[in-house]
């Protein structure tokens, strides 16, 4: 029987998650940063969001079944968001300018938070991180 380490597996396994903001999909793959233009639904003008996608832990690992769960952390970033400088905590599924056309496809991704931190920098960017949990079945190798 061989064994597989976690190590491998995360090198060997691909996480991807898509985004909907508006009609523009942003999908942004394990610790890679996705930049991608977003319409913004208020001001009608676009703006950059950067993506970038954490593997923080897998667990519930079973090769028996072929399924596993994924804990990820995701850091979004708008440019010239035109927000006042601050922050602001929501709940996880209240999406506040300029996070508020976020949907996250699929019916597998659970927030692991119940809320989240919005920050806006004095140079126009608003960033927030979203831990998620993803549940993934019949995996292959």
């Amino acid at each position: 029987m061989q064994q597989l380490s976690i190590q491998t597996f995360i090198v060997c396994v691909t996480v991807t998650v898509k985004l909907t903001f508006g009609r523009v999909f942003a999908i942004t793959n394990r610790n890679i940063t996705t930049k991608t233009a977003m319409d913004d639904s208020n001001k009608g003008e676009k703006k950059n969001l950067q993506i970038g996608m954490t593997i923080e832990s897998i667990s519930d690992f079973n090769l028996k079944q072929s399924n596993f769960k994924a804990s990820i952390s995701l850091l979004m970033v708008v440019e010239k968001s035109g927000r006042p400088p601050g922050s602001v905590i929501v709940k996880h599924d209240q999406y506040l300018y300029p996070f508020s056309d976020l949907q996250f496809t699929g019916n597998k991704v659970q927030p692991k938070d119940a809320y989240r931190l919005i920050i806006s920098a004095s140079d126009g960017t608003t960033s927030t991180r979203s831990k998620l949990i993803l549940i993934f079945l019949s995996f292959r190798f």
